[in-house]
């Protein structure tokens, strides 16, 4: 069936339907505290979390961190990425999320997670140690 209608699309026929994305909400720029995550392919974020013990790493919904807060670490001594560290952090910034679980719809790697945090200051970092 995938075949067929990608065989279609190719081959100029209709074309499959597109999933449109509910609204973008985006809340004003404010103060957050919390754990950072670096992990492999996604950095996540548990605000209000003070402590590793605060954080689970399976649970939803997940938010994107973004940009790469390590490299705005430097001027609080983070000098060298470690995959899989978790970061105390105290920043401002900005959130956006979107009302849907459809992957094209989602943010950070792949789409998969429902809403993302833009760093506009970092405040504070402090490496708290490996996650595994």
């Amino acid at each position: 069936m995938m075949l067929g209608a990608l065989a279609l699309v190719l081959a100029g026929g209709p074309a499959l339907p597109v999933q449109a994305c509910p609204r973008e909400v985006v809340q004003p720029e404010r103060r957050f505290s919390g754990i950072y995550v670096d992990d492999f392919e996604g950095q996540r974020f548990f605000e209000g979390a003070k402590t590793l013990a605060d954080i689970d790493l399976k649970a939803r919904p997940w938010v994107w961190f973004a940009p790469d807060i390590v490299a705005h670490g430097a001027k609080f001594g983070i000098k060298r990425r470690r995959l899989g560290d978790a970061y105390r952090l105290v920043f401002r910034g900005v959130k956006r999320s979107r009302a849907s679980r459809a992957p094209v719809c989602g943010y950070g790697h792949m789409s998969v997670f429902e809403s993302e945090i833009r760093l506009t200051r970092l405040e504070r970092i402090e490496r708290l140690g490996p996650t595994r």
